[in-house]
């Protein structure tokens, strides 16, 4: 009896650590903070995710990819073509800041774009240059790895 308890708790253990990890993973990092997102939706082109205090995006040249693709970021967070991304990301929410990639800043920083058999991206990339949109000063990079929902 004792060994199919331990058996059932160390299985729900594993379970629940698991479950633990997998959602993780679906977080952007920014100035040294880690969001962990509660949505993410592809709408219109534009892979958003978003935190209970900020919210990051990945906006498509168009539609947004049917297979994996490895694009470039874009200056002032939009694509200037297929083969780029836009990435803005907003943080607070009573006095949102706004930011907005600036396309490198002369090095190519990259998303990679995976999509699942369902058609569901997965964007990730790290060292993205942003910088706020009303006090180009104020900048830093984020990193992120979110997964359509």
């Amino acid at each position: 009896m004792k060994k199919a308890i331990f058996g059932i708790v160390a299985l729900t253990l594993l379970l629940a650590s698991c479950n633990k990890s997998s959602s993780s993973s679906n977080s952007w990092t920014f100035k040294g903070t880690t969001y962990n997102t509660t949505t993410c939706a592809n709408v219109v082109g534009v892979l958003e995710a978003v935190t209970t205090n900020g919210t990051v995006s990945v906006v498509f040249y168009n539609n947004g990819p049917t297979v994996n693709t490895t694009y470039t970021v874009g200056a002032n967070g939009n694509p200037g073509s297929t083969s780029q991304v836009g990435v803005t990301l907003t943080v607070g929410t009573n006095n949102p800041v706004y930011y907005s990639s600036t396309g490198g800043n002369g090095s190519n920083q990259s998303v990679q774009v995976s999509v699942s058999s369902t058609g569901k991206l997965t964007a990730t990339g790290s060292g993205i240059m942003l910088s706020n949109n009303t006090n180009p000063s104020d900048s830093a990079t984020v990193s992120l790895n979110i997964t359509q929902q």
